[in-house]
């Protein structure tokens, strides 16, 4: 498996730039088309980084696939210079952040180097910290305490403890896949690997399925037509006994099995298991967050950042559409903001899309959610990502403008009318 891999539709720019690379003793994938990425990933460990063009097609469907990876390698937007609205999209919706074209070789060398030896030291400090913490649950990714979470944990446990197909289904977000890998690691054939089938995707992509073990089939419910057909031919011809099935199904209107194709009744012929949405839960939240906050610091190598009382409360208050997947992003995004000090809720940014846009909703202290697009609106939300494209430009006035899709003239003016010292803090006024 290599180690980077870059997804660009053109080929032609993708042989430049692996050429590239490859001169600088990288190990480089290429991937031309969005059907291709989820057989790339079942056939083995995905790649340490992935460098996504912001034209690859479905690239926000990519960026879904991947969080839902147990190892979720980082993904770099590449983007055209003065073009940054879509990449700052990817960004918002967990990319790690984008890198403009042209590409400067020596910068983006840098950035792959330190991004690598990033993810090496957060390996190395969850495996100096696995010998020494029990865990306190058979079920580390079923995080929560809450009755709605017990029953859960209940029904995961007990399907450990048979062979039958097993389906969940719950809203997006809310870990489905994580818990039928749960289930897997946990049962008869925790020693045997989990093949996993997207739904989403061209059947012509799927993997080859020999062999003994588990199959768990994603986003079943999107399964129509020829796909369908493919899947039921593919199920046929299993002998009996060699694979243990799973599914999961999304949300929508009327009950459960109305969602699954007629014809894919042997995929819900067992338990099926209801996985509630974050919002019914809410009193998990504050534990969710510190639990993603030093899953968050091991990954980077760097110090936990603690949460505030006052953050755990916004955080617990918020609606929360998209799930525990949000709810990490979120909080990823604000331990970056927060830096060296406790996540309080200015650090929170929540269902932004463009930094500069004046619609943001934005979380503060002893209110929901934001949604006035007045200009104190704006200057929040153009002080938090001025704020954050500084602390990942490591101060650099020239690189935090280029991260905004803005000059470094116009930065500097911005934060003048913003009061805001040339570190991102605000001015003392005399």
């Amino acid at each position: 498996m290599p180690t980077i891999l870059l997804a660009d539709p053109i080929a032609a720019r993708r042989t430049l730039l692996r050429r590239a690379l490859e001169a600088d003793a990288f190990a480089v994938g290429e991937l031309g088309r969005a059907s291709a990425f989820a057989a790339i990933c079942e056939r083995g460990p995905a790649p340490e980084l992935i460098l996504l063009d912001v034209e690859f097609p479905a690239a926000r469907s990519v960026l879904e696939q991947l969080s839902e990876l147990a190892d979720p390698p980082g993904v770099l937007v590449l983007t055209p210079s003065g073009e940054v609205e879509d990449a700052m999209e990817l960004v918002r919706a967990g990319a790690l952040d984008l890198i403009r074209r042209p590409v400067d070789r020596d910068v983006l060398r840098h950035r792959l180097r330190r991004e690598l030896e990033a993810r090496a030291a957060g390996r190395a400090a969850a495996a100096a910290r696995a010998g020494s913490e029990p865990e306190d649950t058979a079920f580390p990714r079923v995080v929560g305490r809450s009755p709605a979470m017990q029953d859960l944990a209940g029904e995961i446990w007990l399907a450990t403890g048979h062979e039958r197909p097993v389906l969940l289904h719950g809203e997006t977000g809310t870990g489905k896949t994580l818990l039928a890998r749960a289930i897997h690691r946990g049962g008869r054939r925790e020693r045997e690997p989990l093949l996993e089938l997207d739904g989403s995707t061209d059947p012509s992509a799927w993997p080859a399925v020999g062999g003994r073990g588990g199959l768990l089939v994603r986003r079943a419910d999107r399964l129509r037509g020829a796909a369908a057909e493919s899947l039921i031919a593919l199920l046929l011809a299993l002998p009996p006994g060699t694979r243990r099935l799973m599914a999961t199904v999304g949300a929508g209107d009327g009950p459960a099995d109305r969602r699954l194709d007629p014809r894919l009744g042997l995929l819900g012929s067992g338990p099926w298991i209801a996985v509630p949405a974050l919002r019914e839960r809410h009193e998990d939240i504050p534990r969710l967050a510190r639990f993603f906050l030093a899953r968050f610091a091991e990954r980077c190598g760097q110090r936990e950042v603690p949460l505030s009382a006052e953050a755990a409360e916004v955080l617990r208050r918020h609606p929360w559409p998209g799930n525990v997947r949000e709810l990490r992003r979120a909080v990823e995004h604000g331990a970056m903001l927060a830096g060296e000090d406790a996540l309080q809720p200015r650090h929170l940014l929540l269902t932004a899309r463009h930094p500069f846009d004046a619609a943001n909703s934005m979380v503060v202290p002893g209110q929901a959610v934001l949604r006035t697009i007045g200009n104190r609106a704006r200057d929040r939300a153009e002080r938090v990502a001025i704020e954050s494209a500084l602390l990942r430009s490591g101060g650099n006035l020239n690189h935090a403008a280029s991260l905004l899709g803005i000059d470094a003239d116009e930065l500097a003016a911005r934060m003048k009318e913003l009061a805001m010292a040339p570190d991102g803090g605000q001015e003392k006024r005399s």
